[in-house]
């Protein structure tokens, strides 16, 4: 039935080239992004589904409540997975987990690697996750202390001819462990990621101390597996208050959350999510369809309009109504399964660049993704069956002789559809405009912004130290790297800014009975903050001559000011006589030491720019092993390759079992936000670009069919007279009028999506009028340049041509 009305649809469209093309062009565009951004989104909705007991699977966390904010942390106390399994029946396993610092292994001496990816984890994890076993019992893998489980790869690499299980991995060059299975590499779309599993009852013999008893060290997650039938609220509101009953600095709530909302819904400490970007990115590729699916019905029923003399004859020669509506339907539903197949090709094409973007593993398997394959066509069969409806029910009801008299009559009625087209890509491509300006703006503020200190040309290294004999290694290392004349400073720390945050709770002279408040932490030496140029602004840094220093401490202008020791007085100016009070007042950390403040820095950046500057406390670095995580070289700027490699050199002659991974903190800081931000821009950039592409070729379909329309009436005025200008003036003005009413109506939707975007901000960029200006004089340009070319083309040709062909 089919076969007759699909080869003339063919016949036409190689008869009548341009507006096909166009149409299968301007579908296929936004089809490819349509199913790019569709993958993206099956895969995030699909995250962590490989597990048999997806939907019984919570992890436990932690409410901080603090008389400055509660905070909420994945980390929960060492006993906690053993308690819950005591306690509670209704909680069937519990597994802790726990990323270990990048160490060696080695099966001998041709096979010793830095890994980065191991994990401390108990036995119970098998029992919980879908880990897929190739070698070894899961039952029984990790019950003993220095056992370990490779993944296939990790196995390959060490054991690449022989049976793994049973063989012996040293770690750190220390510690012989036994592996006792092979699994499977997690899929990609798992959050827990790992290359082995090391038995957590290995940690006390490796570190040197246990903390298995310990309630108040956050440093595990603990997942855990319920009964079918138990209800998660029921579980939270026993388990809400269980660290009560033990030591602790202040009160903590525990709460359970779903594996199944983890990856989408838990926001970073941005306040971003999964969630949110599949909405952001759903609703952009739905607006590209959107624009490609109206530019294609717009531009099939123009080519469809265009053929009412064969309409006429085909009814003439005795076409019923019913043949001429499905020839029309054929026809559009043709175009748009090619489009979508053209659009798939382009996909499988497009994958592996899209993936190095977004960092995912996206594919399509025909087999297995058939559900979303089909989804697909039917869009494209409701929009080819949608496109050809109009002129496939109009035209077939118009009588033979009217057609006849005047053939343009039909194509000559009101143009509100297509200035409604052209409206809506402007609108869209302006809004896409503007927010990728806006948000490189605000990239571009947060690099340039002070940050109260001097990042130019400071390495960062992580140096974790396990041991009190490493930390004297660090002190010789530290003078060895001094002796470089390019090495102006270096100093030890906890942390830096933008690396390793910390949080202690603290109570300070003159707080209410029970009044706590949470700082940021971080552990320095004497050279701290001067390698960093930060700024005392009262009382004085550290000093190696005052051994009393070891229980002092240094505090920010804000953390003085939230502690009630600053004069807030408009008198004072100076900043010393401003923060005088502060000098010698005590404050507690975590309920036991004591310290002494001995001087203010000025406020600087811990953490991003898209935060506020908070509380911050500094101490001395004392002689706990997991204090010393991080040294900072401060460096001339001159010979900075050979000064990196000296550095290497000499990091490796001291710490040879330590992978040496540095960055430059200049280029490296803030990392997170620039990424999300850069990712931002991207996908705007590229959903701004698609548009203006889809809306090129709508436009330009719409001013052929304009022309079509008025070939007869630009030769008459040609004849009497009308210059080109004039012509070009005429045919651009309807079409220069929605756009700008277009920019018009783009404007306060692009201000208000800003303004609550730059909301989350704490240091911001302005909108400036000139961002909004430049998005519509853009878009006005691109359709003036792509309307006045075709329009040229129609003025400058022959009129006798033109009132030959009418």
């Amino acid at each position: 039935m089919l076969k007759n009305p699909i080869k003339i649809a063919l016949t036409s469209f190689i008869h009548h080239r341009n507006l096909p093309v166009l149409s299968i062009a301007g579908l296929t565009i936004g089809m490819s992004a349509f199913i790019l951004i569709a993958l993206y989104i099956q895969y995030e909705l699909n995250y962590n589904r490989f597990n048999k007991n997806y939907s019984s699977i919570y992890r436990v966390e932690t409410e901080h409540i603090l008389v400055n904010g509660n905070e909420i942390s994945e980390e929960t106390p060492f006993p906690l997975g053993p308690f819950l399994v005591t306690k509670f029946p209704e909680v069937l396993y519990a597994t802790r987990l726990m990323p270990l610092e990048a160490k060696s292994l080695s099966s001998g001496m041709d096979k010793s690697f830095i890994e980065e990816d191991g994990i401390y984890s108990d036995n119970s994890i098998f029992n919980i996750f879908s880990f897929n076993c190739i070698e070894g019992d899961t039952g029984t893998a990790l019950n003993k202390p220095f056992t370990i489980v490779l993944t296939k790869s990790l196995a390959d690499k060490y054991f690449p001819d022989e049976e793994p299980v049973g063989k012996i991995l040293r770690y750190d060059n220390k510690f012989d462990c036994t592996v006792t299975g092979v699994i499977e590499d997690p899929p990609s779309d798992s959050d827990i990621q790992f290359s082995y599993l090391l038995s957590f009852l290995s940690r006390k013999t490796i570190v040197g101390w246990d903390y298995s008893d310990d309630w108040d060290s956050h440093h595990v997650y603990t997942y855990i597996l319920l009964s079918e039938n138990c209800s998660s609220n029921a579980i939270n509101e026993k388990i809400s208050n269980v660290i009560d009953d033990f030591g602790h600095t202040h009160q903590r709530n525990l709460f359970i959350e779903p594996l199944s909302k983890i990856h989408l819904y838990q926001e970073d400490e941005r306040g971003f999510s999964k969630v949110t970007l599949i909405y952001l990115f759903g609703t952009m590729a739905f607006l590209i369809l959107l624009i490609a699916c109206v530019n294609f019905i717009n531009l099939t029923n123009a080519f469809s309009l265009t053929r009412s003399k064969e309409i006429a004859i085909k009814k003439v020669v005795g076409s019923s109504r019913t043949r001429l509506v499905i020839q029309f339907l054929t026809e559009t539903v043709v175009l748009s399964i090619i489009s979508t197949i053209i659009a798939f090709i382009l996909v499988y094409l497009l994958i592996p660049i899209f993936n190095n973007v977004i960092h995912r593993e996206l594919h399509i398997n025909l087999i297995n993704d058939y559900k979303f394959i089909i989804s697909i066509f039917l869009i494209a069969l409701f929009a080819g069956i949608l496109s050809g409806s109009y002129p496939a029910f109009l035209l077939s009801s118009l009588k033979t002789i009217n057609i006849l008299k005047n053939p343009l009559i039909i194509i000559g009625g009101k143009t509100r559809p297509k200035r409604i087209l052209v409206f809506i890509q402007s609108v869209t491509t302006i809004v896409f405009m503007i927010i990728s300006f806006v948000v490189y703006k605000q990239m571009d503020f947060m690099k340039k912004k002070e940050l109260g200190f001097n990042k130019d040309h400071i390495i960062i290294c992580n140096v974790e130290t396990e041991s009190y004999e490493e930390i004297r290694k660090n002190e010789s290392f530290k003078r060895e790297l001094l002796k470089n004349p390019n090495i102006r400073k270096m100093a030890f720390s906890y942390g830096a800014p933008f690396y390793n945050d910390t949080y202690w709770d603290f109570r300070w002279e003159g707080s209410a009975e029970g009044e706590t408040m949470i700082f940021p932490v971080n552990n320095i030496d004497y050279d701290f903050i001067d390698t960093y140029g930060m700024e005392i602004i009262a009382g004085r840094n550290f000093m190696q001559t005052f051994y009393s220093d070891k229980n002092k401490c240094i505090i920010n202008e804000t953390a003085a000011k939230k502690l009630g020791w600053a004069d807030t007085s408009n008198n004072v100016t100076n900043f010393q006589d401003k923060y005088q009070s502060a000098i010698g007042k005590k404050i507690i950390a975590n309920g036991q030491e004591e310290y002494s403040v001995i001087g203010i820095v000025k406020d600087f950046h811990q953490r991003s720019a898209y935060f506020r500057i908070e509380p911050f406390f500094m101490n001395l670095i004392g002689n706990v092993p997991w204090q010393y995580k991080i040294f900072s070289v401060k460096v001339l700027s001159t010979d900075l390759s050979n000064t990196i490699n000296n550095i290497k050199g000499k990091f490796e002659e001291f710490f040879p079992d330590v992978v040496f991974n540095f960055q430059l903190l200049e280029e490296d800081f803030d990392s997170e936000t620039f990424e999300l931000l850069k990712g931002i821009v991207k996908t705007s950039g590229f959903f701004t670009l698609l548009s203006i592409l889809i809306g090129t070729i709508g436009l330009f379909g719409s001013v052929s069919f304009t022309i079509l329309k008025k070939t007869k009436e630009i030769a008459i005025r040609k004849i009497n007279g009308a210059k080109v200008s004039e012509i070009l003036k005429m045919l651009n003005i309807d079409f220069l009028k929605c756009i700008i009413m277009a920019f018009l109506f783009a404007i306060p939707i692009a201000w208000y999506i800003l303004h609550k975007w730059l909301e989350n901000f704490a240091y911001k960029t302005e909108l400036n009028w000139w961002i909004f200006a430049l998005s519509g004089l853009l878009t006005l340009g691109v359709a003036w340049l792509t309307v006045s070319w075709k329009t040229w083309k129609a003025s400058t040709r022959n009129p006798v041509e033109a009132l030959r062909y009418e």
